[in-house]
């Protein structure tokens, strides 16, 4: 059986995976909405391209 010890030492290591796993998850969310912020107030105007427009077209209008 495990001693005190390991136990405790099983218990720091999940707790550190769980650490873990939830900075990972919380980095991308953060990225996410700041990738979304910028695209908003940045990258709408030379991403959105109207109908019939050619990406030159596009490219030269917001030149």
């Amino acid at each position: 059986m495990y001693s005190k010890k390991e136990k405790k030492e099983s218990a720091l290591i999940k707790y550190a995976k769980h650490i873990g796993i939830s900075a990972v998850v919380i980095g991308a969310l953060i990225a996410i909405i700041i990738i979304i912020i910028l695209w908003w107030f940045y990258g709408y105007k030379y991403i959105i391209i109207s109908g019939g427009e050619t990406a030159l077209e596009a490219l030269n209008s917001t030149l």
